[in-house]
């Protein structure tokens, strides 16, 4: 697929906010792809007495939950991730922010911050992303920059 101007990652220099001391950045996506890993599943239910596990006697195959996705986000935008129950909005927060167990998912395709390519870690233990899910026990509480810088400084 080919980037067109406006999808082309761009590379602004960080700024911060005369309220807060979180910097403000670019966050973009291209080719962005997640599947899920191949795993023979089991269960187990414990009890204080007693552990029962149980292996499916079929195996799970892989599934791709995100096909070629590419956007971007941009300081003093408010970006909302909509769709119907199912269709890959958490997963694809969870790439982009780096918060996913290597076990789970297998993404691929290219993160970049304020313009440089990102890792997986270095998402992760960056701690600059952060999002506002539907359903927050606190979010009538907190205003949404202190939401925000709350999840950066806690991720």
């Amino acid at each position: 697929m080919r980037i067109t101007d406006e999808r082309r990652p761009l590379i602004l220099s960080s700024t911060t906010s005369p309220h807060t001391s979180v910097a403000e950045s670019t966050l973009s996506w291209t080719n962005l792809y997640a599947e899920t890993r191949a795993s023979a599943s089991f269960w187990c239910l414990s009890t204080l007495s007693l552990r029962i596990c149980r292996q499916k006697a079929q195996e799970e195959k892989s599934r791709l939950l995100l096909h070629d996705l590419t956007g971007i986000a941009r300081p003093g935008q408010i970006l909302a991730i909509m769709g119907t129950s199912g269709v890959g909005k958490t997963t694809l927060m969870n790439v982009l922010s780096g918060h996913y167990g290597n076990n789970l998912l297998m993404p691929r395709g290219n993160v970049y911050l304020n313009g440089i390519l990102t890792t997986h870690s270095q998402r992760q233990k960056a701690g600059s992303i952060g999002y506002v899910e539907q359903q927050e026990f606190f979010i009538e509480t907190m205003t949404l920059e202190e939401h925000l810088t709350f999840q950066v400084e806690h991720s």
